[in-house]
């Protein structure tokens, strides 16, 4: 008798439990992962979050390009950069292997080197109100950029 008592509790419970989860989970993740936002504009990087918790602010002169083709053009403090872009599904990204760029010294300053190996890494993007990040190493770590509004 007392069984009969508890399993329509329990299956409120873990129907309410279940519709607190699916709450959760829709409030955590907004902005849109469709890679056809990406295309054609362009994007300034304004810093760079690993997952050690560290920020690196960074200025305006690292930018995305992806053509509506799915190639790349970046432009990395004083280098240029060029690859193609592959998108997946719930917005998987990657970039190719091939990322070529060219080699100038860009000086003690520049954070060139914490940004190829970030971008070497991405793997997923989210784009929110006119901010695009790019997620690497975990979703913990990410390259944050703005859109550039004309």
């Amino acid at each position: 008798m007392r069984h009969k008592r508890i399993w329509p509790l329990m299956t409120l419970f873990l129907i309410g439990l279940s519709l607190l989860f699916v709450g959760f989970c829709k409030r955590n993740d907004p902005g849109s992962s469709d890679y056809r936002e990406l295309i054609d504009k362009t994007w300034f990087l304004e810093k760079i979050h690993s997952h050690r918790g560290e920020t690196i602010q960074v200025d305006r002169t690292y930018s995305l390009l992806i053509n509506a083709d799915r190639s790349a053009e970046l432009i990395v403090d004083c280098n240029h950069c060029w690859g193609t872009v592959l998108f997946g599904q719930g917005g998987s990204i990657r970039f190719s292997d091939g990322l070529g760029c060219t080699e100038v010294g860009c000086g003690p300053d520049s954070r060139d080197s914490d940004f190829y190996l970030a971008i070497d890494k991405v793997f997923h993007f989210k784009i929110n109100k006119g901010e695009l990040y790019l997620h690497f190493d975990n979703l913990n770590s990410y390259l944050k950029f703005r859109q550039l509004e004309i």
